[in-house]
């Protein structure tokens, strides 16, 4: 049974935080109530509440890579049950302009955004078109991982590397590390480099190919003695340094 109330956390300004009361959202016919599990801290949940975005505007409820569960859902809904394991897209497409007619909805030009708030909350209100479930038992804490995941995916999608190739990845923080694992997944052999001695361990056990602290050594005279002169195939910056990109 869904409660009455529920709990937000609001960014008030940056730098600013409070816990807010408010009523259950009111479902309606095509919305599902989600019971927030897990909701992971973005970078880009950083640099709002650091003030390093002029772009976002205050107050408001951030949050947007989150798992949970179903807790009920509008008259219109199909294919979902009271307590299923589900994820959520938090930006709402308009499936109607040229991008996401042509399959690009990550491109789309009118995205409209959650109107009650972000995943720093008891309950989130999505509607069924944002929703995607998972299976009974899925480990809910990696779950809310799916949302930069996602992102990682169609990255390396795009990089439409071969068996065999070399990847270079410099930065082996989550994201850095999501990479590897994907391009090895995709048959691609992976070097990692970070300037962080305990991000490259990590590589290591997640079976990185190869291993580089590029504060230490030359990566650029690394790439080629491992690769026989060939250089890498494609490459991923996951650090935040402009000068690198």
């Amino acid at each position: 049974m869904t409660p009455e109330f529920m709990r937000q956390m609001w960014c008030e300004k940056p730098g600013q935080l409070e816990v807010r009361e408010r009523s259950i959202f009111e479902v309606g016919d095509d919305d599902v109530l989600i019971k927030i599990a897990y909701t992971g801290i973005c970078p880009w949940d950083l640099r709002a509440f650091s003030g390093k975005s002029s772009s976002v505007a205050f107050p408001r409820v951030m949050g947007h890579e989150s798992s949970g569960y179903v807790a009920a859902f509008g008259q219109k809904v199909e294919h979902l049950t009271v307590g299923q394991p589900v994820v959520a897209d938090f930006i709402i497409k308009c499936g109607i302009c040229p991008a996401c007619r042509r399959g690009r909805p990550n491109r789309c030009q009118r995205p409209t955004y959650q109107q009650y708030g972000g995943g720093y909350a008891d309950y989130i209100l999505i509607p069924q078109q944002n929703i995607y479930p998972l299976q009974p038992g899925t480990n809910m804490q990696a779950a809310a991982f799916m949302e930069p995941l996602a992102c990682v995916v169609r990255g390396q999608d795009l990089l439409q590397l071969y068996p065999g190739e070399v990847e270079v990845v410099v930065g082996l923080g989550p994201i850095g590390l999501m990479h590897m694992q994907v391009a090895q997944r995709h048959g691609a052999r992976v070097i990692a480099a970070d300037l962080i001695p305990a991000r490259l361990e990590k590589a290591k056990a997640l079976g990185a190919d190869w291993t580089i602290n590029s504060k230490e050594a030359d990566l650029g005279v690394f790439v080629k003695e491992v690769t026989d002169g060939w250089g890498a195939d494609a490459g991923v910056i996951a650090v935040g340094s402009a000068r690198l990109v």
